[in-house]
C-alpha cells in the first residue's frame, strides 16, 4: 500500500496524504515532494482534530468535502467505512475546477483502497 500511496503522491502533486484509521483513531502520514504554502488546514483538521470527529463530520455530506485556505487545499475523502483521507495540496484552481479535480481524486483514491 505504501507503494501504491507514493506513486499516487508523485502522479497527482499531493504534499501530505493522511490515512485515518476509524477503528484504532489514528492517523498514518505519508509525505510528498511538494509543499503547501500554509499548513493551517493541516493544524486545523489533523493536529487539532481527530479520526472520530472526521469521520462524524463526514456522515449525510456529500463527498467528497473540500476546504480550503490561499493557495492551500484539503481534500476529504472516505474511500471505505473504516478508512478517511485527506490530502492537502497547493492549487490556484477556482472553485468549479477544484471541486471537479476533487471528484477525480477521490475516485482514484478509492481505487488505491480496493
Amino acid at each position: 500500500m505504501k507503494e501504491k500511496i507514493n506513486g499516487f503522491l508523485i502522479e497527482n502533486a499531493i504534499s501530505i496524504f493522511a490515512v485515518g484509521d476509524t477503528v484504532e483513531n489514528i492517523f498514518q502520514l505519508h509525505y510528498g515532494e511538494t509543499k503547501c504554502s500554509s499548513n493551517d488546514l493541516f493544524k486545523q483538521l489533523i493536529e487539532y482534530g481527530s479520526v472520530a470527529t472526521l469521520n462524524e463530520f463526514c456522515e449525510g455530506q456529500l463527498m467528497p468535502q473540500t476546504f480550503s485556505q490561499g493557495k492551500t487545499k484539503a481534500i476529504l475523502c472516505k474511500p471505505t467505512k473504516n478508512k478517511i483521507v485527506i490530502l492537502f495540496l497547493e492549487s490556484e484552481l477556482n472553485a468549479k475546477e477544484n471541486y471537479t479535480k476533487a471528484i477525480a481524486l477521490d475516485l482514484k483514491v478509492k481505487t488505491l483502497f480496493e
